[in-house]
């Protein structure tokens, strides 16, 4: 009996310990959640001034300045490269902290993908990348955030032109499923492509693929992990397939009515990681 009292003081002990430890991990993680979404938003208040100017410059330059425009070009859009990198950070911390919202209205698909493709091309143009988009059936308005949706589907073309070599290709491909009534945005690659083995953890936040080619390429493992989570707040979903040395394909799928896509939630976990 003594014996059995005496465990039981000491597993009570270590479960206030494990309780107390729980409590300081989430102050601390509060508070880190706080600093990044201070820090990001410090960062991003000059960065934008930048890419203002940047624009300002595109619009005083005479057109027969090409070198000029080239160069102000290539830092307006790798500023906004840098801005979406910044709003990922700041972005993941409000959803840690909980003040994360939506702000949805009604929106055309072609907008997104057009904003996308204007972000995309200096870099693409570097890479000499064969760069294209297709509308493979006529899209319907779809009620959501659009500057989220945005974000989402510059990270998926951001990441593929970071990992497709020189002289590879990029596609955006816009369809709908009248069954499911889904829009789906699919952003192929020629690219390294990425393991088996690593595709079931991509989607984490601040995972980075492993391999001397993958280092190659650097990256905050942030886009995708953001990517995961706008969609999955529309009601929608993201998947992957890819073979190594071949390329790769991401999928979001964005529900025209959201209720849909939330009560199919525990459907479209299973296809996340392809």
């Amino acid at each position: 009996t003594q014996e059995l009292t005496a465990a039981n003081r000491e597993l009570r002990e270590k479960q206030l310990e494990l309780e107390e430890a729980n409590r300081k991990l989430s102050v601390l993680n509060k508070h880190k959640s706080q600093f990044l979404a201070t820090m990001s938003h410090e960062l991003r208040t000059p960065l934008t001034s930048i890419i203002a100017f940047a624009e300002l410059l595109q619009q005083q330059l005479p057109p027969e300045d090409q070198i000029n425009l080239q160069n102000v070009e290539e830092i307006r859009a790798n500023g906004e490269n840098l801005l979406v990198l910044i709003n990922d950070l700041l972005d993941l911390a409000q959803i840690e902290a909980g003040r994360y919202q939506l702000r949805p209205e009604t929106m055309d698909l072609v907008d997104v993908i057009d904003s996308v493709e204007r972000v995309i091309a200096p870099l693409t143009r570097q890479k000499q990348i064969d760069f294209s988009t297709e509308f493979l059936k006529e899209v319907p308005l779809v009620k959501a955030d659009p500057e989220k949706i945005r974000r989402a589907v510059l990270n998926l073309a951001g990441n593929a032109v970071k990992f497709t070599p020189e002289g590879g290709k990029v596609k955006i491909s816009v369809d709908f499923d009248e069954k499911t009534e889904e829009i789906l945005v699919s952003v192929t690659d020629t690219g390294i492509g990425i393991k088996k083995e690593d595709q079931a953890y991509i989607f984490e936040r601040f995972r980075q693929v492993d391999g001397t080619d993958a280092r190659r390429f650097r990256g905050s493992g942030l886009g995708l992990a953001l990517t995961k989570e706008l969609i999955e707040m529309h009601g929608g979903w993201v998947k992957v397939t890819s073979e190594i040395n071949e390329g790769s394909t991401f999928t979001l799928g964005l529900p025209l009515d959201r209720s849909k896509g939330e009560g199919a939630d525990e459907q479209k976990e299973d296809s996340i990681g392809g």
